[in-house]
């Protein structure tokens, strides 16, 4: 509340997001806000949440959950992941609303990753493959330019481990 008036919606914009990101930059911003933070995890027990509670804020915690609780925010970023990674080979998922969708239900803290199958696999029709790759393995294919099937494909894992190579491996 803001002079009694609830200002909740007037500060969840994306312009108010930005500019308050750009001013929470600043170095003595930043510190009176960490120690702030600091403050009041230390008064009792809390549950907060931010990109840095874990990381910078308390580090020390005993307990930590990372999620994205929003199933839009959750189901954009992991749309936004795959067609990155992919985009950054100059290839391209192909697209499956359904597909992204049920990912979205299944992670709370969606990490993209590439992993890769045996050539071979590539002599099985499209069709196949892609129904192998999407309703049995919930991977995302991927194409080429042309629209070639490539020996690849995109998972989201659940977690960011600290191994992503051991992720890979036994999504391959």
């Amino acid at each position: 509340l803001l002079d009694g008036e609830d200002v909740t919606e007037a500060i969840r914009t994306p312009e108010v997001s930005q500019r308050a990101s750009q001013v929470a930059a600043l170095p003595a911003v930043r510190s009176a806000m960490v120690e702030r933070q600091r403050s009041l995890l230390r008064s009792g027990d809390w549950v907060a949440e931010g990109r840095d509670i874990g990381t910078v804020v308390a580090p020390e915690a005993e307990l930590k959950i990372f999620l994205i609780a929003d199933p839009a925010e959750r189901r954009q970023k992991i749309e936004a992941d795959i067609a990155a990674l992919a985009a950054a080979r100059g290839l391209r998922a192909v697209p499956d609303d359904g597909l992204l969708d049920e990912v979205t239900g299944l992670v709370e803290w969606p990490v993209a990753l590439t992993g890769r199958f045996e050539r071979r696999f590539l002599e099985l029709p499209r069709e196949v493959l892609i129904c192998t790759l999407q309703d049995h393995q919930r991977y995302f294919p991927v194409e080429d330019r042309d629209g070639a099937l490539l020996p690849c494909f995109i998972t989201v894992a659940n977690i960011e481990s600290r191994d992503p190579t051991k992720v890979i491996e036994g999504n391959e």
